[in-house]
C-alpha cells in the first residue's frame, strides 16, 4: 500500500458513520465479499453488485436481495466488460445492461429525475 492509499484509508476510517442525508433512508444493509463493482439498473431502483463470486441483484425499495448468480466476471464471459464498465443484469432485469462503478474507475449519478 503507498502513501496515499495509507492516508485515504485512515481518513475513511476516521469517519463518523451517519444517517444517509433526506430523502434518502437506510433499509438494511449487506456484506458483499469480494465487491468490486455496483451499479443502478436505469429507471428502476434496482441495484447490481458484482463482486468475485459473481452478482446479486438488490431491491432498493425493500432492501432484499432478489436474485443471485455465481459466474465469476472474467474476460471471457459474456455478461461482463471492464473496460466498457458494464454489466448485464439477471432476475427483473436480465436483458438489460448496467453501467458500473467501482474498482476499475466509473461514477454513479448524483440524483435521479424524480429529486
Amino acid at each position: 500500500m503507498n502513501d496515499h492509499t495509507r492516508q485515504l484509508n485512515g481518513r475513511l476510517r476516521a469517519l463518523k458513520v451517519q444517517p444517509p442525508p433526506e430523502p434518502w433512508e437506510r433499509v438494511s444493509t449487506h456484506a458483499v465479499n469480494g465487491l468490486t463493482e455496483v451499479g443502478y439498473a436505469e429507471g428502476s431502483d434496482w441495484l447490481l453488485v458484482v463482486s468475485s463470486q459473481g452478482r446479486g441483484l438488490f431491491d432498493c425499495l425493500s432492501g432484499e436481495r432478489t436474485d443471485r448468480d455465481y459466474a465469476e466476471p472474467a474476460s471471457d464471459v459474456d455478461w461482463y466488460d471492464d473496460v466498457r464498465l458494464v454489466a448485464y443484469g439477471i432476475g427483473a432485469i436480465e436483458r438489460q445492461l448496467v453501467r458500473l462503478s467501482g474498482l476499475h474507475g466509473g461514477g454513479l449519478p448524483r440524483c435521479t429525475s424524480d429529486r
